[in-house]
């Protein structure tokens, strides 16, 4: 009798999807807790794809000095691959919504047992439950927006958060940032996403 194949990994890429996979696999999902959100914040749920996320990893440089925070970061389809396959020192989401807040929260708990030598060199790894426009991110130097459902008002308080943010040198964001004056206009990337394909735009210094 044949055994099954056992999936063929050619990458720490290939290799952190399978990981990943098997983590969201064995943690249930929750019952959704009735919502808090008094309509600031939009609470449709979507996901970049996991292969398309990667080729944005590797399309950049993080440093061991880079906080990344992932803005409606949802159960963390997207911190996660940030903080295993780059060198940033802390990457934390922010979700407003419990239920995938909650299956993040799993994951990163599993990650922490079952993989400490990511967290060498004080690596953190982290979850808030909270609005982004109330939770402190004065330390953050990369922000990821999952703002594909985002109105305006909410990209423009964004814009107006940024430009506060010193540290911040890197923004990907899935919609535009009206009145981002720190930061310019860099380029735009397609993503693959859950629901159908997103632009991807990107924020940086104007060197």
């Amino acid at each position: 009798m044949f055994k099954q194949a056992q999936p063929i990994l050619h990458s720490p890429s290939r290799l952190c999807q399978y990981y990943l996979e098997t983590v969201y696999q064995r943690i249930a999902a929750p019952c959704p807790a009735p919502s808090t959100n008094k309509g600031l914040i939009s609470e449709t749920y979507g996901e970049v794809l996991y292969h398309s996320l990667c080729q944005l990893i590797h399309n950049y440089t993080f440093n061991e000095n880079d906080i990344l925070f992932d803005l409606g970061s949802g159960t963390g389809r997207i911190a996660l691959p940030f903080f295993l396959l780059t060198s940033l020192r802390q990457v934390c989401g922010i979700e407003i919504l419990p239920a995938p807040h909650h299956i993040a929260s799993q994951a990163a708990n599993i990650i922490q047992q079952e993989l400490p030598g990511f967290y060498k060199n004080q690596r953190r790894l982290s979850f808030l439950l909270g609005s982004f426009l109330d939770i402190p991110i004065d330390h953050a130097t990369v922000l990821f927006i999952s703002a594909t459902c985002f109105d305006p008002s909410l990209m423009y308080s964004l814009s107006k958060l940024i430009n506060c943010l010193e540290r911040v040198h890197t923004v990907f964001t899935l919609r535009p940032l009206p009145n981002l004056k720190r930061l310019v206009f860099k380029k735009v990337i397609s993503l693959e996403c859950s629901w159908d394909s997103a632009l991807c735009y990107v924020y940086g210094y104007n060197r």
